[in-house]
């Protein structure tokens, strides 16, 4: 997997995206012009169109087929939110039902509390927290280079929802740098950058839930959060594989599907994201010592490979 990484762009995405308002906006936009969707869906099918294979990329794709088709079974029916598309209809949308993650509060700022998981975790915390900076454009989290550097841009509340956006991308954050400009833009280094992501994130809350006795309860709603998560990584890919021809439409009937906001931009990541969730599930402390250990001074592995192996529980 040590080959570079290939996005095709879909422009009326990109552009929505990184106008002022983001991902918040260009979903109300969307949701309020069918023409404007029809515009995007013309698009993407170009994109998917243009995005040839190679016969090792194809082996890669058929393999996470496989892997992806396993996981939806395994994992069941993902607590999504709903919509009304006619007066006696609702039809499930790709976003996960998480009043109760928005509700639940901290005792701190999220960034207080991640700081002390990563002590409780063994990951270093200061540089992590000095990235931190408020985002501007609502609550959807980022890691991104700056010319300051690597900055994470998550929403500093008191809410669970904070947190767990928080240590997703300050996964990511360890991770990069870890690996500084090595392999820069292969697949693998992407694999490996999600792959922390997702373990630090899941793995962190539940943490952060079993160690307060009066929050143990929520336990297994973030549990059902999480499998909904996975649910819905595993889902995109086989539908962004079956628009590429090697596989059947997954089902799940849902609708508005460019609220997957990768999915809105580009053709070539939900890869990147189901390799990742195989790689992790079930696995999510193994990757972090593993992650622990080589940032706390542990020689770096040349490797083509992420860090850690196949062998998921989904």
């Amino acid at each position: 997997m040590d080959e570079q990484l290939r996005l095709n762009r879909i422009p009326l995405g990109w552009k929505m995206l990184t106008s002022r308002g983001g991902y918040v906006e260009a979903a109300r936009s969307l949701n309020r012009d069918a023409d404007l969707v029809l515009k995007w869906a013309s698009e993407r099918s170009a994109a998917v169109q243009a995005f040839e294979l190679s016969m090792p990329e194809r082996e890669m794709y058929l393999q996470q087929v496989h892997r992806s088709q396993s996981a939806l079974s395994a994992l069941g029916e993902p607590e999504l939110q709903s919509v009304v598309v006619r007066p006696d209809v609702r039809r499930a949308v790709p976003l996960i039902d998480q009043s109760w993650l928005k509700t639940k509060t901290l005792d701190e700022a999220a960034s207080v509390a991640a700081q002390r998981l990563l002590w409780r975790l063994d990951l270093p915390s200061s540089g992590a927290v000095d990235a931190l900076r408020e985002p501007e454009t609502g609550p959807v989290g980022r890691m991104a280079e700056t010319q300051s550097g690597l900055m994470i841009f998550a929403g500093d509340g008191k809410q669970v929802a904070s947190l767990a956006i928080m240590l997703h991308e300050m996964g990511h954050y360890l991770y990069e740098t870890f690996m500084g400009a090595e392999a820069a833009g292969t697949v693998w280094r992407c694999v490996g950058s999600e792959g922390a992501a997702l373990s630090l994130a899941t793995l962190g809350v539940a943490e952060y839930l079993h160690g307060d006795d009066d929050r143990r309860g929520d336990a297994s709603s973030w549990e059902s959060y999480c499998r909904s998560e996975h649910w819905l990584i595993h889902y995109y890919f086989l539908l962004e594989a079956s628009e590429l021809g090697l596989c059947e439409i997954p089902a799940g009937d849902l609708c508005m599907p460019y609220l997957r906001e990768t999915y809105l931009h580009s053709v070539g990541y939900q890869y990147v994201y189901a390799r990742a969730a195989s790689e992790t599930a079930g696995r999510e402390a193994v990757v972090l010592r593993q992650l622990s250990q080589r940032l706390n001074g542990s020689t770096r592995q040349a490797s083509t490979e992420p860090m850690h192996d196949l062998t998921a529980q989904y």
